[in-house]
């Protein structure tokens, strides 16, 4: 009788163990597909934004101002293939940062120097543009800096209040938008990869 009631116990507890090891691996599985799902999320809804920009076309009487506080036009500017990169003091300091690295890093040692990189950006207080652009001088890069006054491009994409970049020719069609997210800097190494082969061949 004993020895009976010991198998049954051994036989309940092992089936037990084998619940818990199954209810532990669907829990697991639970929370990765959460996590696969969360992602996805973002990836559409960042794919949804930026392809509702694709192929507009930037005023070509846009006015910029370049370094010296000079107004330029938009036109004058954007005679040939360009990465612009747009944001604005308002943005997340650190997604901008993030970016600032990514591109001297990765983008600009690895593309041709001569390729043109325009940032676009717009800043209360021209003094902080300066030295933005004074950190890409020392490490010796090409990059052009324009401050948009008016701080619109008066595209959809402008309403998310993130940074972003684009590229553009003299056809001043707005292209290959991309919102970076500073957690997924592989996404960003993807984007630049796909430029170099695609665009600035």
């Amino acid at each position: 009788m004993k020895s009976r009631i010991c198998l049954f116990l051994i036989i309940l507890l092992l089936f037990l163990n084998i619940f818990l090891i199954f209810k532990f691996q669907l829990l697991k599985d639970f929370k990765q597909n959460d996590r696969l799902s969360d992602v996805y999320k973002i990836y559409y809804s960042k794919s949804v934004v930026e392809e509702e920009n694709e192929n507009l076309k930037m005023n070509g009487k846009l006015k910029l101002l370049n370094m010296d506080g000079d107004s330029v036009l938009a036109e004058n500017i954007f005679t040939h293939k360009m990465l612009v990169f747009r944001y604005t003091i308002m943005n997340c300091s650190d997604c901008i940062n993030a970016e600032f690295e990514l591109l001297s890093k990765e983008f600009i040692n690895k593309i041709d120097i001569t390729v043109n990189i325009c940032f676009l950006a717009y800043y209360e207080n021209t003094r902080d543009l300066v030295v933005d652009f004074r950190r890409f001088q020392e490490k010796q890069l090409n990059i052009n800096m324009f401050i948009l006054p008016i701080n619109r491009l008066q595209i959809p994409i402008e309403s998310q209040n993130l940074p972003y970049y684009f590229t553009i020719d003299s056809s001043l069609i707005m292209r290959d938008f991309f919102i970076p997210i500073k957690e997924k800097p592989n996404w960003t190494y993807s984007y630049f990869e796909r430029l170099k082969k695609n665009y600035f061949k």
